[in-house]
């Protein structure tokens, strides 16, 4: 497998503060979105039962709106952008976790419900929980914890399974993954990217769920928490530096378009949001060859 490291663009603090400040942490989910003709970055972390949909801008520390998250889905941990549809797919971590409600990526007002409960059971008690979801405008694919050693926030968890649904909730295939803890993944690349927590790493898999490639984690250990790529923005005309809206950077430069990027991604030009819960960071940036 390539060696791989994260290349760090720009980061930003959380635009909320989560309900809990130890480990495991509050649940913490993103992804890019177009919410009206604007790509966006879509935050959630979980706030005591008030949550908000933040939107980010995808370049600066900036937010340029929040949305509640409908009635009664107070604790989301996994949210999931459908650009075909122009929709969310959000999963529970506590409250029916055995549904995915999906809302609309405009006005994010709910407008279906997936029960899950016929083909999978989520164990309960101690923090058994599905913890992200991720969509590539065919399946979508959520991880949850499926077995711990211990119980309650000191616990250990040693597996972690996945599951692929289509976009009406029938469940396609589902792999489990020993001494993992998936917290959060997206759409990227040759597959899916992941945060384990439990080894500090991001992951990226095929779509056959064999692992392709592991980077070294970054920030406090046990803090990365969600992962987003972003699947909306057109690379061909975005720096690797961020310059002001309405601003074209010096011809030459990493904040030209025209410039190659250096160092050179791997699997061409992208970006990766990652949110660290223990030190409330969300890092920007991409992969690259070590």
């Amino acid at each position: 497998m390539p060696k791989l490291r994260f290349e760090v663009t720009h980061s930003y603090r959380f635009p909320r503060s989560p309900a809990r400040f130890t480990p495991p942490w509050s649940p913490t989910a993103m992804t890019v979105a177009r919410v009206g003709s604007d790509p966006v970055l879509v935050f959630l972390v979980q706030t005591s039962y008030a949550d908000e949909f933040v939107l980010l801008n995808l370049r600066f520390d900036a937010e340029l709106g929040a949305f509640p998250t409908p009635p009664g889905r107070e604790t989301t941990s996994g949210i999931a952008y459908d650009a075909g549809r122009q929709k969310i797919f959000c999963g529970s971590a506590t409250n029916d976790r055995e549904h995915v409600y999906v809302v609309d990526a405009d006005t994010f007002a709910e407008v279906d419900d997936h029960d899950l409960s016929l083909d999978t059971v989520w164990p309960l008690g101690g923090m058994f929980e599905p913890q992200s979801l991720a969509t590539d405008g065919k399946v979508y694919a959520q991880a949850g914890r499926s077995n711990i050693v211990g119980t309650g926030y000191g616990g250990t968890v040693n597996e972690t399974t996945i599951q692929l649904r289509d976009l009406n909730g029938t469940l396609k295939a589902e792999k489990t993954f020993s001494d993992r803890w998936v917290r959060g993944m997206t759409r990227f690349g040759p597959g899916w990217a992941l945060v384990d927590a439990a080894r500090h790493e991001i992951v990226v898999i095929d779509e056959h769920a064999k692992m392709v490639a592991t980077v070294p984690g970054f920030g406090p250990a046990d803090g990365m928490h969600a992962i987003a790529a972003d699947t909306v923005s057109d690379f061909a005309t975005e720096p690797q530096l961020s310059v002001p809206p309405g601003a074209l950077g010096a011809i030459g430069t990493l904040y030209h378009p025209d410039t190659p990027w250096s160092p050179k991604p791997w699997h061409g030009r992208h970006r990766l949001y990652v949110a660290n819960a223990a030190d409330q960071t969300i890092t920007a940036g991409y992969l690259t060859e070590a």
